[in-house]
């Protein structure tokens, strides 16, 4: 049987720099390589790691291919340029006992139109053509049925699905569709994808803060922007995590170890001491009490003594 494949996305570098830490590839190498090196010796599995230029370059090429087909309709604006339409959705999450459970829903990002009204316009400009839908990964499928579903409730049919990372046995089966990935699993050698890690979800100076925080039945929304990163103990709760439970503590203290290694470049890069939370662009969930003037280095050593 063939070990399982963890699939890792170097995408952090572009999030620094629009964030106002301006770094550079060569300066996050030797950075990279301690972390991969480290993951490798505590993940049981065959790491791939793919350049975030590298898979937007492919993602772009995948996205003009299946133009042709209908109204291109892209569930990310992060690596598909020149879309049609691009749905403007985050998955929402609600505490429980302070974590965060993720539901596959999503809702409409803050300052965005509401929901069914990005969906009641990407149908009205298709006019009849069929929806060709893109995203950079299909993980349990959950958002994907979900939009699927909202555009053949508005007589839409739903022809093609491209994305770069794709586990089959989770894409939809409400549509007769044609899947197109970069990346699929079951891979032709047969492998199975156990994760997809990316560093932006382990960065918390430049936290996934894509999450919205609400009720089960997404009856109430609270549209602040929530940073979680996806280690413990304060971020992505492991029980939604896909690392299994005995590398949990060694996978969360090379992430700090990661973050601590990162702090010490950029504090050095602009040489004005040290780095505060309220610098951030997003205080990491968990940490929205915080004072401002808690140093990132500070909270990063408790989070690893916490483990």
């Amino acid at each position: 049987m063939s070990p399982p494949v963890y699939v890792v996305t170097l995408d952090v570098e572009r999030r620094l720099n629009q964030a106002g830490f301006p770094v550079t590839a060569t300066q996050l190498q030797p950075l990279r390589e301690r972390f991969l090196r480290q993951l490798q010796d505590h993940v049981p599995g065959e790491l791939i790691v793919y350049d975030e230029s590298d898979y937007r370059r492919r993602m772009n090429a995948l996205a003009d291919k299946l133009r042709p087909h209908g109204q291109l309709v892209s569930m990310t604006d992060d690596y598909v340029d020149d879309a049609d339409d691009y749905l403007e959705l985050n998955r929402a999450g609600y505490p429980v006992n302070g974590h965060i459970t993720k539901m596959d829903i999503p809702v409409a990002r803050h300052g965005s139109p509401p929901a069914s009204a990005q969906f009641d316009t990407a149908a009205a400009r298709a006019n009849g053509r069929p929806i060709i839908l893109v995203d950079d990964g299909v993980w349990s499928g959950g958002t994907l049925n979900y939009v699927i579903t909202q555009f053949q409730q508005r007589g839409c049919p739903v022809v093609l699905v491209g994305g770069g990372i794709i586990r089959s046995p989770h894409v939809p089966t409400n549509i007769d569709q044609i899947l197109h990935s970069l990346f699929p699993f079951p891979d032709d050698q047969g492998r199975e994808l156990a994760d997809w890690i990316c560093e932006r979800d382990f960065t918390v100076i430049v936290p996934n803060f894509g999450r919205q925080l609400a009720t089960p039945d997404l009856s109430a929304l609270d549209h602040r922007r929530i940073g979680m990163a996806y280690f413990g103990p304060t971020g992505f709760p492991y029980d939604c995590a896909s690392i299994e439970p005995p590398h949990q503590k060694p996978y969360s203290t090379i992430c700090i170890e990661f973050n601590l290694d990162l702090l010490t470049l950029l504090e050095g890069l602009r040489g004005n001491g040290m780095m505060q939370l309220g610098e951030l662009t997003t205080k990491p969930w968990g940490l929205q009490d915080r004072a401002d003037d808690l140093s990132v280095r500070e909270f990063l050593h408790e989070w690893g003594n916490a483990l």
